[in-house]
C-alpha cells in the first residue's frame, strides 16, 4: 500500500511503512492527496488491518483535523496517568455518551466533559494502583467505584484506606452489580453505623 503525503511531502499515512523502505533503501511508492482528510486515511487504513485506539488519537491530534486540540487533550491525559483507554475515555466523557465515549472518539467528535473531574478522579485511581494495580486496570471495578463516589457519606480517604486493608474482600466480583456491592460491603466494613454509606438514593 503506498504511503499518502499532502502537497508539501509531508506524511498523512504511513510513517513506518516510509521508514521502513528507508532502511532497506527501497523506492517510496506514494500518492499525493490535496483534500485527503483524516477520516478518509482511517477509512483506507481499517480496509487493511482494525484500528486501535492509539491510532484513531494519533490521527485526530494532528493539527489538520478540526477538533485536533480536544484530542491532544486526550493524549496528554493518557501520558500522565498511563490508564487504559476504556477508563480514561471513561473519565473523560464522565461516563456519558454511546460506549462512554468510544464511539465519538473514532469518529473524531469526542469532547472532554469535565477534565477537573476526570483528573481527580485519575489521581484517586493512581493511589488505589500504589497497592492493588490489578483493580484498577478492571472497567467494572472503576465505574463501581466512581457511582459509591456519589454518595452523600463517601469519603475518599476513607475508601482508600478500606480498600488497602480489606483489598481481598473484591476477589470474586464479575459483573458491575458485584463490584457495586463489594466496593460497598468493603468500604463500610467494620465501620461505625454512622459512617456507613447505603444504596437509598435515587439511580443505583
Amino acid at each position: 500500500h503506498p504511503i499518502v503525503v499532502n502537497k508539501d511531502f509531508e506524511i498523512i499515512d504511513g510513517q513506518n511503512r516510509f521508514k521502513a523502505c528507508k532502511l532497506l533503501g527501497i523506492p517510496v511508492m506514494y500518492i499525493i492527496s490535496k483534500s485527503a482528510s483524516i477520516k478518509d486515511v482511517i477509512l483506507m487504513n481499517n480496509t487493511q488491518l482494525g484500528w486501535k485506539m492509539k491510532d484513531y488519537l494519533r490521527c485526530f491530534s494532528h493539527k489538520n483535523h478540526d477538533n485536533y486540540k480536544e484530542y491532544l487533550e486526550v493524549k496528554s491525559f493518557m501520558e500522565e496517568y498511563k490508564l487504559n483507554f476504556s477508563i480514561a475515555l471513561y473519565l473523560l466523557s464522565d461516563g456519558k455518551g454511546d460506549e462512554y465515549g468510544r464511539t465519538a472518539f473514532k469518529r473524531g467528535t469526542f469532547k472532554i466533559r469535565n477534565m477537573k473531574k476526570a483528573k481527580k478522579m485519575a489521581d484517586i485511581l493512581l493511589k488505589i494502583k500504589a497497592f492493588a494495580p490489578d483493580l484498577v486496570i478492571v472497567m467494572r471495578f472503576c465505574m463501581a467505584y466512581f457511582k459509591l463516589s456519589e454518595l452523600d457519606k463517601f469519603d475518599t480517604d476513607t475508601s482508600i484506606s478500606q480498600l488497602k486493608k480489606y483489598r481481598r474482600k473484591i476477589d470474586g466480583a464479575i459483573s458491575y452489580e458485584d463490584y457495586l456491592q463489594r466496593v460497598k460491603d468493603t468500604y463500610n466494613y467494620r465501620l461505625l453505623k454512622n459512617n456507613k454509606i447505603s444504596f437509598r438514593k435515587k439511580g443505583f
